[in-house]
């Protein structure tokens, strides 16, 4: 049960119960103008803080799922193009080899190239040569299965395609699985020479651990996972699952159709699941990053739990000043009552003296402000809840919350937009040589120059991680340019908090050019091209 409601459960109980002992003794009598005083402002104060409690915490944990599917879909399209490129720099490693072995074919040391390539390359558990009859010729580290014949359905399709490829997971001669990537080999009259493999087993460790086996957050009970094109997994924190087929859950089904995305689901073992995924293009394969919905739930709790233990001191000694204020209104109310029932009884003498009113008007006038600073206490700490929901806690900026929001109300009124997207080049180096503190100081440091030279004509956002968002409204692109350009120069010439200059790459793309939907997926491309391109530098969409 939540501390909302056995607070209220509480007080309803005792209120109850006064209330009772209070009917019994005033039948006759009636109630006296201090109870009744105190009983308004006590409800009225009551009933405030319930429903803004009530309110701020349904609007919390809104905020809270949000945040956690926006983050679980950045991981999962992060780690998705990671491993994409991975699996393109195996394939291109592949290549160069058969490509030195093609060329001089008749040295016979592949052997001594195999054994070269995997001490240069760690990604395979092991490298291999099969000839054009499936037989596995030679192999890095050596097996039993060298010199055997290969009835894999892998080793099958790679002699059959006689082309690059990447395997879907199957059992291997160890009998164990494994995913294959192969690169065929001909000589220069054109024949088939076999094929040079690199297996990945799936039930050891592997580069997919190197890469996600770090990520299963402990308290959040976050984590990740794999599916291959049939929906099978090929990686999970929980290694026998590997082979279990998860087609039923909803997001799974939407990364094989190629498309990446946030939703809430209820995965196969009927866990309600905060889930963010996207597909590995070149294997057709799907990463999904998800967290249980009851975390967040939790953590909601633990925000509330937190505003009551410092509120509701300051609410007792607010019903104590109230009800010392009943106490003043009653005597002044009671001599106009007096005052009222005299004159009732005069029938001629009607010069009576006039209790003073203004006593009566500065005792309400009290009991109004004690209402209203009740009122005002629970708004601002609603309201201070509410900036915490859109400001990002560690550089002070706007957060990826308030840059939807405000996109909406940009594109609501049609705005001409400029967006920066900006990245720290290298940041994991500085948080891998100088720790994660000097990277935080990092990020504050970047993000206090940012909004030195951006000042009144745009708004900074920190987007998440080491990437920040720009946005000028009415400003041109030439301007916008030129700005990225003046900030990414003074970067690259400052003194960071590690003693040395940092270097930052810029996206930059305008609405006009590619509407407000775009608009941040365009200047995402840009930025790409920018790190591709060799870092430091502001590319246009």
């Amino acid at each position: 049960m939540s501390p909302c409601r056995i607070m209220s459960k509480l007080i309803t109980s005792r209120i109850l119960f006064r209330w009772d002992l209070i009917i019994m003794r005033n039948k006759k009598k009636g109630f006296t103008l201090t109870f009744l005083s105190s009983l308004l402002v006590t409800l009225s104060v009551i009933l405030t803080l319930g429903i803004s409690i009530f309110v701020g915490t349904h609007g919390i944990k809104d905020a809270l799922i949000a945040n956690t599917l926006t983050m679980n879909r950045i991981n999962a399209e992060k780690l998705a193009v990671t491993t994409n490129d991975l699996f393109n720099s195996m394939k291109n490693s592949l290549a160069v080899t058969a490509d030195l072995l093609e060329r001089d074919w008749g040295r016979g040391d592949i052997q001594k190239q195999l054994d070269l390539f995997r001490s240069v390359n760690q990604n395979f558990n092991s490298i291999y040569f099969v000839d054009p009859q499936g037989i596995m010729r030679q192999s890095s580290p050596r097996n039993e299965l060298q010199g055997t014949k290969l009835t894999s359905s892998g080793s099958a399709e790679a002699i059959m395609e006689k082309k690059p490829l990447v395997s879907d997971p199957y059992i291997g001669g160890t009998s164990k699985p494994l995913v294959q990537v192969s690169q065929p080999l001909f000589n220069r009259e054109g024949v088939y020479l076999g094929y040079i493999g690199g297996s990945i087993m799936l039930q050891e460790k592997n580069i997919f651990q190197t890469i996600l086996g770090s990520y299963p957050d402990i308290q959040t009970g976050s984590y990740i996972f794999v599916v291959n094109s049939k929906g099978q997994l090929i990686y999970h924190p929980n290694a026998s699952r590997i082979g279990d087929d998860v087609t039923s859950n909803p997001s799974v089904d939407e990364v094989l159709h190629e498309k990446s995305g946030q939703q809430r689901v209820v995965n196969t073992r009927g866990v309600d699941m905060l889930a963010g995924y996207a597909p590995v293009p070149v294997t057709r394969w799907g990463v999904i990053v998800q967290t249980p919905t009851q975390s967040v739930v939790s953590l909601t709790s633990q925000l509330v739990s937190s505003v009551l233990k410092y509120t509701l001191p300051g609410i007792a000694l607010l019903l104590i000043i109230a009800w010392l204020i009943a106490v003043k209104i009653s005597k002044p109310l009671y001599l106009l009552a007096e005052y009222a029932r005299t004159i009732s009884n005069q029938e001629h003498n009607l010069k009576l003296p006039m209790p003073r009113s203004h006593n009566w008007n500065y005792e309400t006038n009290q009991l109004r402000s004690a209402i209203g600073l009740a009122v005002s206490r629970m708004q601002s700490q609603m309201n201070h809840l509410s900036l915490q929901a859109q400001t990002d806690a560690l550089t002070g900026l706007h957060n990826r919350r308030s840059l939807d929001a405000r996109m909406e109300k940009w594109a609501h009124d049609e705005m001409p937009l400029c967006m920066l997207v900006l990245d720290i080049d290298r940041f994991k180096s500085v948080n891998d040589m100088y720790g994660h503190d000097r990277g935080d100081d990092v990020l504050k440091y970047l993000a206090q120059t940012m909004e030195h030279h951006v000042r009144e004509s745009g708004v900074c956002f920190r987007y998440g991680g080491e990437e920040f968002v720009i946005v000028l409204p009415n400003v041109s692109k030439q301007t916008a340019y030129d700005l990225a350009e003046q900030l990414r120069a003074a970067v690259e010439v400052t003194v960071s908090p590690i003693n040395k200059p940092i270097t930052v790459s810029i996206g930059l793309s305008a609405s006009d050019e590619c509407g407000y939907a775009g608009l941040f997926a365009a200047a995402d491309r840009a930025l790409y091209r920018a790190k591709q391109s060799g870092r430091n530098r502001t590319v246009t969409a």
